[in-house]
């Protein structure tokens, strides 16, 4: 880059609605494009940044918090050293934790006038969005996702049929009637869709600082929950205590080294639907662990300690 603000998209969307597997596909796109991805994790261990595929951008985490609230002041120090290397990316992509506000974020972007943000992306998930935006616990976050930004991106819609799909297009709709909405699957995105420029971000991000509450803070909405594994598991085992959480457990995800084949699988868990996947990503020096994400007040971290109490014990 030799000149000019560095632009910036924000990716926001509920825990679970396919954030990291966007981006995963706007890396895969061939472009000549220097990119940085900024990795906000929202529990003690990072597992998104893991996630990332690609070797030729650089990827920032910040973990253990939430960049909107809690974790402003490394947010700001982070954006700075980007500024501030010898060569700025063409592009910043903050990948923002499941239980992020981006109004928050650009309020602390917008001090440093090198940066431009560009646009505001929102996944939400086709066949759980209706049932978070109605949560008691986390319809509220979930809704400011959905009208802060400029793109809906209404991904999963193949786990849907079209009734569905076309009630949940027409909710989003009334959430946020200015925003480009795109049915998708798998994340996909063309690129130059996700490159765009809209200047609707700016004035419904102002406008949702206006209205937001000081001292808010996420850290005492969600409860966090983190679990270090050592050794290999047997996949059964893992499918045992993964099968019918409870509802309180709404995002799990992490890497495990199951036992019949040595090699480390990617867990995805959201949504009451489960994924274990070959992970693709370089195993050089990599920590096994499992991370869960849920409303606070419904003691999550006893449910998931009992379930996994014998992950690497006998079968009982």
């Amino acid at each position: 880059m030799t000149g000019g603000a560095l632009p910036v998209s924000i990716i926001t969307g509920y825990l679970g609605a396919g954030k990291t597997t966007f981006i995963n596909q706007l890396l895969s796109n061939p472009n000549e494009l220097a990119i940085t991805i900024l990795v906000n994790d929202f529990g003690s261990i990072s597992i998104d940044d893991a996630l990332i595929e690609s070797q030729s951008a650089d990827t920032i985490t910040l973990a253990n918090g939430c960049i909107c609230c809690t974790l402003g002041s490394s947010l700001v120090t982070t954006l700075c050293s980007v500024l501030d290397a010898p060569r700025r990316p063409d592009w910043l992509i903050i990948e923002a934790s499941g239980v992020a506000e981006p109004a928050k974020l650009y309020n602390i972007a917008k001090a440093e006038p090198d940066l431009s943000l560009e646009n505001v992306i929102c996944l939400v998930d086709c066949a759980t969005i209706s049932d978070w935006l109605s949560d008691h616990d986390v319809g509220s976050v979930v809704a400011r996702q959905v009208q802060q930004s400029d793109l809906l991106l209404l991904n999963k819609c193949d786990l849907v049929d079209e009734v569905k799909q076309s009630s949940v297009t027409a909710l989003l709709q009334q959430q946020n009637p200015k925003a480009q909405l795109f049915p998708t699957v798998d994340s996909k995105l063309p690129f130059e869709v996700a490159r765009q420029s809209s200047c609707l971000s700016k004035e419904n991000l102002a406008q949702a600082m206006l209205e937001s509450i000081p001292g808010q803070s996420h850290d005492r909405e969600f409860e966090r929950w983190t679990l270090e594994l050592t050794g290999v598991i047997e996949e059964k085992r893992l499918r045992k205590a993964l099968r019918h959480l409870d509802s309180c457990v709404h995002r799990l995800k992490g890497l495990v080294r199951l036992e019949h084949c040595n090699e480390i699988a990617q867990v995805q868990y959201a949504g009451g639907r489960l994924k274990i996947t070959p992970y693709q990503g370089s195993d050089s020096g990599l920590g096994e662990a499992l991370v869960a994400i849920g409303p606070a007040g419904h003691d999550m971290a006893t449910h998931l300690d009992q379930r996994f109490s014998n992950i690497s014990g006998p079968e009982r």
